[in-house]
């Protein structure tokens, strides 16, 4: 849910409204202990909290290390995964 959550208010300040940066700055913290344990999520959440944090924060590489235990990223994983680098290389611009 907190991706989903800050994915909403992405889209309201990108509309123009106001919002909290504190609502924001709490989601990120806990999308960013998703990252400090991997293993507790399967790859789909991963990958969409990778996308979503790169539309709010630098992209880290250490974030697009996760161990697969032998899978192969899904189609879904893999455009979420892209979508996080095209914004990270953006920011990196």
């Amino acid at each position: 849910m907190t991706g989903y959550v800050l994915y909403s208010l992405y889209i309201a300040q990108k509309a123009g409204h106001q919002i909290q940066a504190e609502c924001v700055k709490n989601g990120l913290k806990a999308v960013e202990d998703y990252f400090k344990k991997p293993h507790l999520e399967d790859w789909d959440s991963i990958a969409y909290l990778m996308y979503i944090n790169s539309l709010w924060v630098k992209v880290e590489p250490r974030h697009f290390q996760k161990d697969h235990e032998g899978e192969k990223p899904g189609v879904y994983q893999t455009a979420h995964l892209i979508r996080a680098m095209v914004l990270g290389r953006a920011a990196a611009d």
